[in-house]
C-alpha cells in the first residue's frame, strides 16, 4: 500500500462546564443545549417523584455502588503483538530524520489494510531511549471503534514492534465485520437515563458524551454512546458504551482498581518499625520544577491529600514549609494528629512516586498526573486527589484512573482487623501500590485508553505491577534474593501478611508458576504470579549489575534501575489488554530499546524459572529459554553504588517535610 494513511490526532473531547443549580448541583456543559438541561432535569424529577410515590407502599431497592460495578459487560479482542528483529526489517526502514509518527502510521495502515481516514492517532510520545510510541484506534464512518486499538513503536526510523486488536490474521477482516449504520434512534438523554437508573449512578457531566462503535464477540460493530457515570462520593466511576438505538449497556470500564490489601509492609517502613523521620527538601526538581507545595498545605501540582470528611474538605497543614506530625499509635486513625500524619505521609509518597516515575518515562506527554504540564504535552488538570481516610469503605484501598486530563483519585480507608484501627495511609506500600495502578493504566495502550487495562488477565496483572513498584521503591541495599518480602503485615498486625506467599526467589517458600493460573483465577492471585515473575527478573538484574540507592538515576546501569526502566518501558511497548506472554515480550523489547538487549538472557531466565519460557501458552508451563541463553557461565557479580538521594534520607516513612529549617524549630 503506497498511499500514506492520513494522520489525525485524536483527543477525547473535554468540555468547559458552567454550574447550574439543580438536584445534586451537577455541572452542565456550555455546549449542551437547554433542551438537554430540561430533559435531564425533568427525568430526574420524574424519578424522584416515582420513588417517593412507591415509598408509600414499599422501600424501593436501589443498587449499591458496588453492585453497579460488579457486573459490567466487557469484550476486548485478543491483541496481536509482534517484535520486528533488526535483521529482518530492511523494508521497514526510513530515514532517521523522517517524522517517526508518519513512518509508524504508514506501517500500521499497510499492515492492517487501512485506507485514509481509517486510523486516528490519539497519543504519541518519545521516551528516554529514543523510541517513539504511537497509539491509535480504528475509525469507521468517522467514528472511533473503542476496542479496536493499535500501536507501533519506532526507533531510529525502524519499526521495532507493533500491536493490534483488529485487522490481522487472527481477527475479523473488515469484510467480515457487520457494521451498524451510524444512526441513533434514542437521544443521549434517553440512553443516559436508562443506564444511570440501571446502575444506580449519576451521569458525570464534566465528561462530554461521544458516539463510537464497539465490536461484539460475533464481529458486530454496534453504534453506541460513550459517557461516564459516578456516585456522589466518587467511590464508583465507570465509563460505559450504550447502544444508541436500544439503550442497552454493551461495554464498560471500571476506573477503580480495588483490592483488600490490608496494607503492605517492607521492614523499616511503617510506624511500628523504624518510626518517623524528618526529610529535608525531598522534591526532585527535574521532575517537579516548581516543587511540591506552597509550604502551607498538602496540595500542589502533582498531589492533593485532603480530608474529605470535613466540610469544607481540609488538607494537611504546614507552616513556612514545615509539615510537622505527632502520630499517636494508641489513638483512632481519625484523631486529628493521626489525620495530619496520614495527610503528610500520603502527600510525600504521592509526590515521591510522581518524581521517580517521571524519570523513567511517565512524563506529561505520556499522560502523567499534573495540574500544570508546563507546555510539555499531554493534558493537564489531573493532579491526583487523595482521600486520606475515606469513610465509604474499610480494609481496602482504591485508585481510580480515567483518561489523561481527568484527575486520578486515590482512596485510603481504615483497617479494622486490629485495635485501635490503623490507617492505610501510614503503611507506605499501600499508596505506593495504588499509585502504581495509575502508572500502569496510563502507560498501557496510551493515556487516553483506560479500557486497555480492563481484561481479566490484564486486571490481575495490574495487581502484580503495583506490587513490584512498591517493592522496587522500598527495596534495601541489604536485601538478598531469597529474603522473603512480606506484604500487609502492619495493618492487619499479622507477620504472614496478606499474600498467599512471600515474594522471594526461593521456590520452596514461593512455588508459584505460570501454570498456577489455571486455578488461581482471582485477580489478586493472578497478580501474585505476575509479581513473582517480575521479582525473579529484578533479582537476576541486581545480581548481575548491583544495586543503587538513587532511584532518580534512570540513566544508571545498576540492576534495580534497569529493572525499573524495563518494567516502565514494557508498559509503553505492550499492547492494549496484554496477556502475560505479551507483557514478557514487551519487557524484552524495552531492554532492546534502552540497553541494546544486554539483559535479554537475565530477563528470559527470570520468566522461564516461573514457567513463562519461550513456548509458554494457555497457562501451561514452559521452562525453556532462547538457545543463546541456555549455555555459558553466569555473568559476573558486580556492585554499583549510586549517589544518595537528594533528600539525604532513604526511608519512606515521614513525620515532617521541611524547607529551609528543621521541624524542631518553633
Amino acid at each position: 500500500m503506497t498511499e500514506l494513511c492520513m494522520i489525525i490526532v485524536y483527543q477525547t473531547t473535554t468540555i468547559h462546564t458552567g454550574l447550574i443549580q439543580y438536584m445534586h448541583n451537577l455541572n452542565i456543559s456550555h455546549n449542551q443545549t437547554w433542551t438537554h438541561h430540561i430533559k435531564m432535569f425533568v427525568s430526574t424529577v420524574a424519578l424522584v417523584l416515582a420513588l417517593a410515590t412507591s415509598a408509600v407502599f414499599a422501600v424501593p431497592t436501589i443498587p449499591s455502588t458496588q453492585d453497579a460495578v460488579d457486573d459490567l459487560p466487557f469484550y476486548f479482542p485478543k491483541s496481536t503483538y509482534q517484535q520486528i528483529p533488526y535483521e529482518h526489517s530492511s523494508s521497514l526502514m526510513a530515514s532517521s530524520s523522517a517524522d517517526p509518527v508518519k513512518t509508524g502510521v504508514a506501517y500500521l495502515c499497510d499492515k492492517l489494510n487501512l485506507t485514509p481516514n481509517e486510523f486516528k492517532v490519539y497519543n504519541n510520545f518519545t521516551d528516554g531511549a529514543g523510541v517513539t510510541h504511537i497509539y491509535g484506534a480504528h475509525m469507521v464512518n468517522n467514528a472511533r471503534v473503542a476496542n479496536h486499538q493499535a500501536a507501533v513503536h519506532i526507533q531510529d526510523g525502524q519499526i521495532v514492534s507493533y500491536s493490534a486488536s483488529f485487522g490481522t490474521e487472527s481477527h475479523f477482516a473488515k469484510s467480515e465485520l457487520s457494521i451498524a449504520e451510524p444512526k441513533t434512534k434514542l437521544t443521549f438523554e434517553q440512553v443516559a437515563d436508562i443506564v444511570s437508573k440501571a446502575k444506580g449512578l449519576l451521569v458525570h457531566t464534566e465528561f462530554d458524551y461521544e458516539l463510537e462503535y464497539v465490536q461484539q464477540g460475533d464481529g458486530t460493530l454496534v453504534y453506541a454512546y460513550k459517557f461516564q457515570l459516578r456516585d456522589k462520593d466518587v467511590s464508583s466511576w465507570i465509563q460505559v458504551w450504550a447502544d444508541a438505538n436500544t439503550g442497552k449497556l454493551i461495554q464498560a470500564v471500571d476506573f477503580a482498581h480495588r483490592a483488600t490489601y490490608k496494607a503492605i509492609q517492607v521492614p523499616g517502613f511503617n510506624p511500628n518499625d523504624g518510626g518517623f523521620s524528618d526529610i529535608k527538601d525531598p522534591e526532585y526538581k527535574p521532575s517537579s520544577p516548581n516543587g511540591w507545595t506552597n509550604g502551607t498545605a498538602t496540595q500542589g501540582n502533582n498531589v492533593n491529600a485532603v480530608d474529605f470528611t470535613k466540610s469544607p474538605p481540609a488538607p494537611g497543614t504546614g507552616i513556612d514549609g514545615v509539615f510537622d506530625t505527632k502520630f499517636n499509635p494508641e489513638a483512632d486513625p481519625n484523631d486529628p494528629d493521626n489525620m495530619q500524619a496520614a495527610a503528610v505521609n500520603l502527600f510525600y509518597i504521592g509526590n515521591l512516586m510522581h518524581d521517580i516515575t517521571y524519570q523513567y518515562g511517565f512524563t506529561e506527554a505520556a499522560g502523567n498526573f499534573q495540574n500544570d504540564n508546563f507546555e510539555k504535552g499531554g493534558k493537564g488538570g489531573d493532579a491526583i486527589s487523595i482521600s486520606i481516610l475515606d469513610s465509604s469503605s474499610a480494609n481496602d484501598a482504591v485508585f481510580l484512573t480515567p483518561s489523561d486530563g481527568q484527575p486520578g483519585k486515590m482512596k485510603m480507608f481504615r483497617f479494622t482487623r486490629v485495635k485501635p484501627n490503623r490507617s492505610g495511609g501510614l503503611d507506605n506500600q499501600v499508596p505506593l501500590h495504588e499509585y502504581g495502578h495509575g502508572v500502569s493504566t496510563r502507560l498501557t495502550g496510551g493515556s487516553l485508553a483506560p479500557l486497555c487495562m480492563s481484561g481479566h488477565e490484564t486486571r490481575g496483572m495490574s495487581k502484580g505491577w503495583s506490587d513490584i513498584f512498591a517493592m522496587i521503591v522500598t527495596a534495601k541495599e541489604s536485601d538478598k534474593a531469597d529474603t522473603p518480602v512480606i506484604l500487609g503485615a502492619y495493618v492487619i498486625n499479622k507477620p504472614e501478611g496478606i499474600r498467599s506467599h512471600p515474594y522471594t526467589t526461593d521456590m520452596k517458600i514461593n512455588p508459584l508458576t505460570y501454570g498456577d493460573l489455571k486455578t488461581r483465577t482471582e485477580l489478586h492471585e493472578a497478580g501474585e504470579v505476575w509479581a513473582t515473575m517480575l521479582w525473579e527478573v529484578y533479582w537476576n538484574l541486581v545480581t548481575k549489575s548491583g544495586f543503587s540507592t538513587n532511584l532518580y538515576d534512570a540513566k544508571g546501569k545498576a540492576g534495580n534501575i534497569v529493572a525499573m526502566q524495563n518494567v516502565m518501558g514494557g508498559l509503553m511497548h505492550q499492547p492494549c489488554s496484554p496477556s502475560l506472554v505479551n507483557a514478557r515480550d514487551a519487557i524484552i523489547a524495552s531492554d532492546a530499546a534502552y540497553y541494546n538487549g544486554a539483559n535479554k538472557c537475565e530477563i528470559w531466565k527470570g520468566f522461564a524459572k516461573r514457567g513463562l519460557g519461550v513456548n509458554a501458552a494457555d497457562y501451561t508451563n514452559d521452562f525453556s529459554v532462547p538457545a543463546e541463553c541456555s549455555s555459558g557461565s553466569p555473568p559476573p557479580l558486580t556492585t554499583t553504588r549510586g549517589p544518595k538521594p537528594t533528600s539525604g534520607c532513604t526511608r519512606m516513612d515521614i513525620c515532617c517535610i521541611y524547607v529551609g529549617k528543621s521541624c524542631d524549630q518553633d
